[in-house]
């Protein structure tokens, strides 16, 4: 429901497809904001939910309001909308208020699909009369291997329940790993200085040329309120759970794959003290959960990860959140090749990949 994270976050019928926009803005002129704003906000929703919570102190039952933010996407051969998993999760009711023809109209909206990997949700919509979708605009989802610090921004959503509020700022880094509770694992976040708030998670992040370059998920915060430290899932995994991942599991969360090992930067000391050769590459394991697939594998803290591999395809990586994406992406139950150094010696693993504890 709310996009704070706290350290120390009818009748269905068939919706008509249509065209993505694509907006180009050329260098920052006074009006290049306001050009992409008029542009891009028909491609923003408002949702709203409700939730069944027991309250164990009155012993009864309370429903309680959610707000959050998505945005339209094309999906199959229908408008659906894409937003965080934790805004619409556990909802028993669920409302999507967009624009259409400038005017704004609600309606009804089911899960599609959860995933507890990317943090990420697809919604279907519902109403009586599907022409009302004929001037609705979805958004596309580029840009994000192209993102730079410094580079201007633009968050729209509705923080604190404000219907399409516009937040400008600037990447402030990129490749951020956080955890971010919600049983999922850290990604490479973009980070953002706009002022964004409880009720922009879900909500699309534009670079100037109009490309959703991310999904706002959570802000760094002490109080709930924003600090000016906020985080946006990459479009390019937004792109991948769209493509391979967004399968209709309606209402079931996919679960992460895990092995049970945290990697971490192969330092020049830690290769040292390890015995493994001063220029040694790969990512040295950092620590092994007890009990995990790796214990039973016989990897150990120190060990030094070389290569990965399923099913006779390399899978690349460099960061230690590579090693974390592949993980957790992978189907439950199949198997992983790892190529590890130990004290100057080569060896190999295979270790079947379990769903991540909660």
């Amino acid at each position: 429901m709310c996009s704070e994270m706290r350290l120390g976050v009818l009748m269905a019928t068939t919706i008509i497809m249509l065209n993505p926009v694509h907006i180009h803005a050329g260098p920052l002129m006074e009006d290049t904001f306001i050009k992409l704003i008029k542009s891009a906000k028909p491609g923003v929703v408002h949702i709203t939910t409700t939730q069944k919570q027991f309250d164990p102190l009155e012993k009864k039952t309370r429903f309680v309001m959610g707000v959050g933010s998505g945005l339209l996407v094309n999906h199959g051969e229908k408008v659906k909308v894409l937003t965080n998993k934790h805004v619409v999760e556990d909802a028993i009711d669920i409302s999507v208020t967009l624009l259409v023809n400038k005017s704004e109209r609600k309606v009804a909206a089911e899960i599609d699909t959860l995933d507890s990997y990317t943090d990420l949700a697809l919604l279907s919509l519902t109403a009586a009369d599907q022409h009302i979708f004929s001037g609705a605009q979805t958004l596309s989802l580029g840009g994000s291997d192209n993102a730079e610090e410094g580079q201007w921004v633009l968050a729209i959503g509705n923080p604190m329940g404000l219907s399409m509020t516009s937040q400008k700022g600037i990447i402030s880094a990129i490749g951020r790993s956080v955890p971010l509770g919600f049983n999922t694992p850290p990604h490479d976040f973009i980070q953002i200085d706009a002022d964004i708030n409880p009720g922009n998670s879900g909500g699309p992040l534009f670079n100037l040329k109009g490309e959703v370059i991310g999904i706002v998920t959570a802000i760094y915060s002490q109080t709930g309120q924003s600090a000016g430290i906020g985080f946006a899932i990459p479009a390019k995994i937004a792109k991948d759970f769209l493509e391979t991942r967004a399968v209709g599991k309606r209402g079931v969360s996919s679960r992460a794959g895990w092995i049970g090992l945290l990697t971490q930067a192969a330092e020049e000391d830690l290769l040292s003290i390890f015995n493994h050769p001063r220029n040694a590459l790969g990512l040295l394991v950092a620590r092994v959960d007890k009990p995990s697939p790796a214990q039973e594998a016989g990897i150990k803290q120190g060990d030094l990860i070389t290569s990965l591999s399923r099913d006779g395809t390399p899978l690349p990586f460099e960061r230690a959140t590579d090693f974390e994406r592949i993980v957790s992406g992978l189907p439950i139950g199949s198997i992983l090749n790892i190529t590890y150094l130990r004290e100057g010696r080569e060896k190999r693993v295979a270790i079947k990949v379990h769903s991540r504890p909660e």
